[in-house]
Formats: structure tokens, sequence, C-alpha cells
């Protein structure tokens, strides 16, 4: 599965997003599928990010592979460019349903989980459920059959500063959390050739 996990992004990078997370000023809803309230895009503050982001996704043989290959290119003649960056600030009960984005790669950074598994699956109304996933993160792709195979990542609390990086066209959802009124927070963007 192409899809990196990075455990901790650096302690400078990420204070860093928490600060500027607090520039609401261009709304973001009409460009996403989230059905979310509080989205607003941040394009003038990818310079935070972009060097340590292009970095890790240079680093990892298979997101390169697929990137050589789907694309027909030899990554040293196309560069790559952090395009995109806006944020979510997502109230229990909203939710991201199936989508992709735009360009070549995209992440999503967590930059505060407001629950732990353990409550979710005690509280959601799917507890007693065989596929209980309240709060989880969600790809989807086809199988070797042709059959839809997932992902799942059971975000919670403790996933508070790591990243997903994955192929921006690889589909993905965000299922609601329950109980807490206080705000999920994650940032995302996309990667694209540099023309």
């Amino acid at each position: 599965m192409l899809i990196k996990k990075i455990e901790k992004i650096p302690d400078k990078i990420f204070n860093d997003l928490k600060l500027i997370i607090q520039d609401k000023s261009v709304k973001h809803n009409a460009y996403l599928a989230g059905n979310i309230e509080q989205e607003y895009r941040l394009d003038k503050h990818t310079s935070k990010l972009e060097n340590y982001l292009l970095d890790e996704i240079g680093n990892e043989p298979s997101l390169m592979k697929y990137m050589n290959y789907d694309f027909n290119c030899n990554t040293e003649d196309r560069l790559l460019k952090l395009t995109s960056l806006w944020v979510n600030f997502q109230k229990k009960h909203e939710f991201n349903p199936i989508h992709t984005h735009d360009g070549i790669f995209s992440f999503i950074i967590f930059l505060q989980i407001p629950y732990l598994r353990e409550e979710q699956k005690r509280i959601s109304p799917g507890k007693n459920s065989n596929l209980e996933c309240a709060g989880f993160v969600e790809f989807m792709y086809s199988g070797f059959l042709g059959n839809i195979e997932t992902v799942q990542f059971p975000v919670d609390k403790t996933w508070e500063q790591k990243m997903l990086i994955f192929p921006a066209k690889l589909f993905h959802c965000v299922y609601p959390f329950y109980g807490t009124d206080d705000y999920r927070i994650t940032m995302s963007g996309n990667v694209r050739f540099k023309v």
C-alpha cells in the first residue's frame, strides 16, 4: 500500500503549523468534499512545510516508484511543489465523504485529536457493529481480483503530530466522531509537478 506514515513530524514544524492554523481569513469549503463547517485555505504558509514534506516524499522509494511509473517521468526531470494547503476544524458528527485530491501526492497532518479510541468504541452508535469505525481514516483501492480493499487507521489522541502521505488519487474518507465538543484539527494539502 502506497501510504507513508510519519510517526512524529519535527517539533519546530509542528509548532509552526499550530500557529498558522489561526489564519481563518480564507474559507475553503467550496473547494473541498468535507461536510465540515470550518475549512480554511492556508496557501500563503506553504513554505513552513514544503521542504520537509518534499524530503519525506523523496526518501520513500515506494512513492518515487509510483510517481515515475504512473506519470512516466524521471524524478530528476520533474520537480515537485506544495501547491495547496488547508486546515479542517472538524466537530463531532461532521465527516469527510469518499473523495480524492488533485495533484500527485497528498497528506494529512493530525494536529489535535480530542478523543481516545476506547472512548469512541464505548459511545459510538456503531459500538455493537462488526465494522465499528468512529473517527477512523479509511483508504480504498481495487484489489487483485477487482474487489474494493480498504486500509483503516484508527486515529485518536495518540496520533497527534503524525502524518500520512499518499497518492492524491487514492480514494479516502474520514468517519465522524462522537461525545466531545472539542475540534479534531487536521491539515492537508496537495503536491504537484513544478512547471
